[in-house]
């Protein structure tokens, strides 16, 4: 299983950019050995779903991140789908790290957690107002999208693995509808990609309205579409802003949960208008390729 690595702490006068690499030539890794970098559970999905284990998969080249570190530069996460680094670095480290023979550019050629250029929202209306959790009947919301006849069929996530990606999941380990997600074992993984850290239960609670939508379980109160199934809670979102990085957080996100072999991303995110208007994407980026 591939795991991504992290340092808590950044120097002062350090930026954050995301590097990208010419290629993977040297790695140690093949993908006639894929249970080297990926679960067994990710590898039997592909295998179900006939998807080919391809150079994508293979981990960033660990030779080039030593040369990256030795310039000064942080390595804060790595990209294995996009041969990427996201790292920390004053300009004078960045210019030397640029240098290296197997760098291939810089996303937006510049700081990608930059300072905010004029006024913005209130970031606590970002995702719209919220009020506490009101455990009433939830047997209409179930009814609209027919989640409870696919109930009575037996369907209720069990043996399912949901990644959900988002801001925060506040005081969800603590609510009595997901006691059982505790008391089963259901949370397989949590992590912290804005702060670097294993806590995802203290920074927002949109994620556990989200998580409540799918996994609630409590009889007579509140029920999830999949109620059985087992979870990996990431937080991708700083809600506090809206940069480029957020963009980066999902990408390790989502790779993490390919490799624990999760079968569904669930994630209510995404980005083209960021603090800094520069950065702003416009239709034409929409393609896949520059988002």
């Amino acid at each position: 299983m591939l795991y991504l690595f992290f340092s808590g702490l950044i120097v002062s006068g350090q930026n954050k950019y995301f590097i990208y690499l010419k290629d993977k030539t040297g790695s140690s890794f093949s993908i006639n050995k894929p249970e080297e970098f990926l679960s067994a559970r990710s590898i039997n999905r592909r295998k179900t779903q006939k998807i080919a284990i391809n150079l994508r998969d293979i981990p960033v080249n660990q030779t080039y991140i030593n040369q990256i570190i030795t310039k000064g530069a942080k390595v804060l996460g790595k990209s294995k789908w996009l041969n990427a680094v996201l790292i920390a670095a004053t300009e004078s480290q960045l210019n030397e790290i640029k240098k290296l023979s197997f760098v291939s550019s810089v996303e937006g050629n510049g700081d990608i957690k930059g300072a905010r250029i004029g006024t913005t929202a209130n970031f606590n209306n970002k995702f719209g107002t919220h009020e506490d959790y009101n455990y009433g009947n939830s047997l209409n919301q179930i009814q609209q999208i027919g989640a409870d006849k696919m109930h009575k069929a037996g369907y209720t996530g069990k043996g399912i693995l949901i990644a959900i990606l988002d801001s925060g999941f506040e005081k969800a380990i603590n609510l009595e509808v997901f006691k059982h997600l505790v008391s089963e074992n259901k949370i397989i993984m949590t992590y912290d990609f804005v702060d670097q850290e294993s806590d995802v239960y203290d920074d927002h609670n949109h994620g556990t309205s989200v998580l409540s939508c799918i996994a609630a379980k409590s009889p007579g109160k509140l029920y999830g579409t999949a109620p059985d199934a087992s979870l990996a809670l990431f937080r991708t979102e700083d809600v506090s802003s809206e940069t480029k990085i957020e963009e980066v957080n999902w990408l390790l996100a989502a790779e993490k949960a390919d490799s624990l072999g999760a079968d569904v991303i669930n994630s209510s995110l995404g980005y083209y208008e960021f603090d800094n208007p520069k950065q702003n994407y416009v239709y034409t980026d929409m393609d896949g390729n520059k988002t």
